[in-house]
Parts: C-alpha cells; structure tokens; sequence
C-alpha cells in the first residue's frame, strides 16, 4: 500500500474561486510544550469562499494584524502567497480531511490596504 504525506503537497489557491469574504480576525497565539503561551505570533483572518458554498477557510499570517473586520460586516480580500495544506483529523474513529493556510499578506479588494 501506498501512502501520501502532506509534506510538500499544497492545493491550487485558484480552486477556492475568485471571491473571499473576511468575516473574523482573531490572534494566534505560540504553543509551549502543548500549553498556550500568552505570546501573539500573528493573525488569523477567516474568510468565506461564496463559490464553494460559503465554506470557511483560516488563513494564518504572522506579525501584526495587517486587517480587521466589524462583527456582522465583510470584506473582499485576497491573499498574497497563499499556501493550503490538507491533512487528517481523527474524531473519534472518523478521519476528516482538513487545511491550513498561510499567506504573507492581505489585501483589501476595495479601496485597498486598511
């Protein structure tokens, strides 16, 4: 039997469609031994993709928080060197296919930058 590792293996950014919709900015935070630290390593910016049936997508960000967003409201936005990652989660005896997302930068899609 074969088997296939996420290292190296990114998803195509352009199969989540052309919109993204930021809904939520929130921190993240550094892990120590499993413990979460009070030290912010950078942001994570939630975004819709209203042409994957408004599924959500995290896309993490290190550094400070280049974006914000009013609860209730959205934004149109695109990501500079967005890389998508799958991979396992395990709930239970059930596997669910997940992603993580990392990018350099994000760019409002009106009237630019905030």
């Amino acid at each position: 039997m074969n088997t296939i590792t996420n290292t190296g293996l990114y998803i195509d950014p352009n199969c989540f469609g052309k919109d993204m919709l930021l809904v939520e900015t929130a921190p993240y935070y550094e892990y120590i031994d499993k413990v979460r630290s009070n030290n912010i390593l950078g942001y994570k910016y939630t975004v819709v993709l209203p042409q994957r049936g408004f599924e959500k997508l995290d896309v993490k960000i290190s550094g400070n928080k280049l974006l914000d967003v009013k609860p209730g409201d959205n934004i149109s936005v695109s990501f500079k060197d967005l890389q998508v990652k799958p991979y396992l989660m395990f709930r239970g005896d059930r596997p669910a296919l997940m992603f993580t997302a990392q990018a350099s930068d994000i760019v409002s899609n009106v009237g630019g930058k905030n």
